[in-house]
């Protein structure tokens, strides 16, 4: 996590930890008060309109960086009419986001396209090579390893529409009784500033040493995935 690594979030006054563990945890882990923050945007926001006390504190991830590849034979969205495409799970971020796909191309997403849960991007890719579906939806690198086998790249759907895929999850309490931390830790994680420096300074520099990313930060924890992508594939 590069706020923490370029030292944004110490700037701030702020020691963080990053923690990792599966969406469904981390959820409970922030509703019981056992992390701070959040950063897994889909599950906070589903958490939320099953009545959870959590809201969005900061968007980082504005658009996906999913990718449609399929057979050469494709030439456009609307020629998958009547055929199947792999996502990987139903009611997962990637099947919404397959949906609105369809629908924007003028194509029912219930009658006029068949979408087959297929798991990870390279399962996707597998069963787009086996001949079992003849698109899919994947993220980088599952789109170059679909290129390396043959096939092409439709679509990218951020060029489509925007949907916010990462953020920032806070409890309503920690909003109420600690604003100013909540402000901060967004600023430097959300804050235009911070992120075109963030990646300029990624850039420049090479990855923290395993050390540096092993230190114990005590004061705050930060909730993500094993990969800022892991949940949104």
């Amino acid at each position: 996590m590069w706020p923490k690594f370029q030292g944004y979030f110490k700037d701030e006054g702020l020691d963080v930890e990053v923690l990792q563990m599966n969406a469904n945890v981390s959820v409970a882990a922030l509703a019981a008060g056992n992390v701070d923050y959040n950063l897994i945007l889909q599950s906070v926001v589903t958490a939320n309109l099953r009545g959870l006390p959590l809201k969005i504190a900061g968007i980082l991830i504005e658009r996906p960086n999913h990718v449609v590849v399929a057979h050469p034979s494709v030439q456009k969205f609307a020629d998958l009419k009547n055929r199947k495409i792999a996502i990987s799970s139903f009611g997962s971020l990637v099947d919404i986001l397959a949906r609105l796909t369809a629908a924007h191309f003028q194509l029912d997403p219930r009658k006029d396209v068949e979408f087959v849960a297929a798991g990870s991007s390279s399962a996707r890719v597998a069963q787009l090579q086996a001949g079992v579906v003849q698109a899919a939806f994947v993220t980088p690198p599952g789109n170059l390893r679909a290129e390396a086998s043959g096939f092409k790249t439709l679509l990218r759907v951020r060029d489509l529409f925007p949907f916010p895929v990462n953020g920032i999850g806070v409890t309503e309490q920690k909003l109420k009784t600690n604003r100013d931390e909540v402000k901060k830790s967004s600023a430097r994680c959300c804050g235009p500033i911070a992120t075109s420096s963030i990646i300029r300074r990624a850039r420049s520099r090479s990855y923290p040493s395993g050390d540096e990313r092993n230190r114990k930060w005590q004061k705050m924890r930060i909730t993500t995935t094993h990969r800022i992508t892991a949940e949104i594939s």
